[in-house]
């Protein structure tokens, strides 16, 4: 798979674990989201077993549930039918599944469930170098975060992204849930396409801006947190776009596709314009009756609308001489008027 192919932007919407561990509600968002026409739903497959310890903490210490951090994985994690069962929903939908492993376990499951894209989430892009060695092994498209990355570690993973037979990609991302709008790093985005590396943003602003800005400058892939609404539960909700706005996204992308692969030629348009050439273009008309006889100077006329009838290149050939007949206020003087 080369999501490259895409026309435009590569659109992911990121449920991360919005869904709060309802497949139903997984379901849900793939219909929506399909419906809005995102290329690909992404999701996170956390294994309390191969990822968590009891000393892990809340980023979000929101969940009064869950009494540890691995409390939570398990709440909100699926089973591998549960997960093939969302692997089918997607290709029901014509949408790519895209997943981010956070354990080597994790990406063997999302092998063989059949996923379609691979993310590597900024805390693995500097940790885990074997899961990211096994991601790249697996050949199936892969995307790497670097929101908590050094320029270092930026670097080594730009060096292993250009050795890779398959496709790989980086993402801008800055790891703050939301993101304020002077730290999401735009700029770093334009480093990464000198480097002649498919680049993209990952974004947790809350903001439509960063997306329509990755968009328009035509980056490949941009990445974005989905809710159904701002009033939901969860961690990211406030770094979402609402479905309403990511459909806006999505059509600023689409309208924005249809307009680049269609260049205007100007004589084209020029010829298809005729008509309404007329309706605006203006003529050369008489500010009051006239006798025959009388000498036309410039200040008896005016250009007037619509231009049916002489135009302004036509002053020369008017101005000077004399008309052959009576002629009344704005009537559009023609050649056969004159001596």
């Amino acid at each position: 798979m080369n999501i490259l192919k895409n026309k435009g932007t590569f659109i992911i919407a990121e449920l991360a674990l919005s869904h709060e561990g309802s497949l139903g509600q997984v379901f849900a968002y793939i219909d929506a989201l399909s419906d809005i026409g995102v290329d690909a739903v992404k999701l996170q497959h956390h294994s309390s077993l191969f990822e968590s310890s009891v000393h892990e903490k809340f980023r979000v210490n929101i969940f009064p549930q869950d009494k540890t951090r691995s409390d939570y994985w398990e709440r909100t994690s699926f089973s591998l039918k549960e997960w093939k069962a969302i692997s089918k929903k997607c290709k029901e939908k014509n949408i790519s599944f895209a997943c981010t492993p956070f354990s080597i376990g994790s990406l063997r499951d999302l092998i063989d469930i059949g996923v379609d894209i691979l993310k590597i989430g900024s805390g693995e892009s500097f940790s885990s170098p074997d899961l990211i060695d096994e991601c790249f092994k697996s050949k199936l498209p892969l995307l790497i975060s670097t929101g908590m990355a050094s320029d270092i570690e930026i670097e080594e993973i730009k060096k292993r992204i250009k050795k890779t037979k398959s496709f790989a990609g980086i993402m801008q991302c800055t790891s703050m849930y939301p993101t304020p709008l002077e730290k999401v790093g735009l700029n770093v985005l334009e480093e990464y396409r000198k480097s002649k590396i498919p680049a993209g943003l990952s974004d947790h602003s809350g903001s439509t801006t960063p997306s329509l800005f990755c968009i328009a400058k035509g980056y490949n892939f941009l990445e974005v947190h989905v809710c159904f609404d701002k009033r939901m539960f969860g961690p990211d909700i406030k770094a979402s776009l609402t479905l309403e706005d990511l459909s806006r996204v999505v059509n600023f992308r689409n309208e924005l596709n249809l307009i680049n692969e269609n260049p205007v030629n100007k004589n084209e348009i020029y010829n298809e314009m005729k008509e309404m050439r007329n309706l605006f273009g203006r003529s050369i008309a008489l500010k009051v009756s006239q006798k025959k006889g009388h000498l036309i100077r410039k200040e008896d006329i005016l250009m007037k609308k619509p231009g049916s009838g002489l135009s302004y290149e036509y002053l020369d050939k008017v101005l000077n001489r004399k008309i052959v007949k009576d002629l009344p206020a704005d009537h559009f003087i023609s050649l056969e008027d004159l001596e």
